[in-house]
């Protein structure tokens, strides 16, 4: 179970891409215009850049979005599927636009968020950016941490929104989910592992582990499937996710990873089962608290953006 993103399938959000409002229209514009040139006009930009993005959005879904033929473009399979997907986004953007050009004044707005440091960079690049897209004149403000202290920023109005992923809330909290992802380990090629396509809990009974401090997992395997049921052997501790990547490249050991972490290309990455473990992402605000006008563009745009 990889993510799942409300204004696509899992491959709208994933390790180390992230899909921006300009690739889909470029998209349509092909699609309507059946001829790169052509769209390429009617976007104001040159042919081969426009080429290039929808390439680079090919490469993110992983397939063709057009066949190209002499004189023609039309859409694959894939293509078709994402058609619909694409409009409806493009369709909740301009909404958004128009909200915010109603709701913001002139001066300029500001908005405060905090991010769980263990959410991945595409996640919170598609969120701020559809945010800009809709809403240019905001300053946004971000920062981030580990989830609890996230959340204790939000309660203490330090920020105005958090985006987070913790087992349970307490109910002066709203909470709007935003996707669900599943944990999975992250190793070495050369790990005894490696070959696996999936890995048991119990696989890692005894094996060398690099603790990531601020990870959250532990506390939502608590939740749902109670005490540790296996013994690791922690060789190392860090709060950097550069660090211990490099300590996994190494060979040292391996670590659990939420599915949309961006990982180094020499690491794998294998689905956790026996049991599961998921963990939802949600943007969190303050149920009472009279909200900045940016948030509610922002709360306005993640509402339209869900299937």
């Amino acid at each position: 179970m990889g993510v799942r993103w409300p204004v696509s399938p899992e491959h709208m959000i994933r390790r180390g891409n992230a899909m921006e409002i300009h690739q889909i229209r470029y998209f349509l514009a092909v699609e309507r215009e059946r001829n790169f040139t052509r769209a390429a006009e009617s976007c104001n930009i040159t042919q081969p850049a426009l080429t290039r993005a929808i390439q680079r959005l090919e490469e993110e879904l992983r397939g063709p979005l057009f066949e190209r033929r002499p004189g023609n473009v039309a859409l694959t399979e894939l293509g078709r599927a994402m058609l619909p997907r694409f409009e409806a986004a493009i369709a909740t953007v301009t909404e958004a636009k128009a909200f915010a050009r109603v709701v913001l004044s002139e001066r300029r707005q500001r908005l405060r968020i905090g991010m769980m440091c263990t959410v991945g960079a595409s996640t919170m690049t598609m969120i701020i950016s559809a945010l800009a897209e809709a809403a240019p004149e905001v300053e946004i403000t971000l920062t981030e941490g580990r989830g609890s202290a996230v959340v204790t920023q939000l309660l203490m109005d330090e920020i105005d929104v958090a985006i987070v992923g913790q087992p349970r809330y307490v109910p002066a909290l709203d909470v709007m989910p935003l996707y669900t992802e599943s944990y999975g380990v992250a190793l070495s090629r050369e790990h005894r592992l490696a070959n696996s396509e999936m890995i048991r809990l119990q696989d890692l009974d005894g094996e060398c582990y690099v603790d990531r401090i601020r990870c959250e997992f532990d506390a939502y395997f608590e939740d749902s499937q109670g005490p540790w049921p296996i013994t690791l052997d922690v060789r190392f501790r860090s709060d950097r996710e550069d660090c211990v990547q490099a300590l996994i490249a190494s060979g040292v050991g391996v670590a659990v990873v939420p599915r949309s972490l961006e990982l180094r290309s020499e690491l794998l990455y294998r689905p956790l089962v026996e049991p599961e473990v998921s963990r939802t992402i949600s943007l969190v605000t303050v149920r009472d608290r009279e909200p900045p006008l940016p948030l509610v563009v922002l709360k306005k745009l993640a509402s339209g953006l869900s299937l």
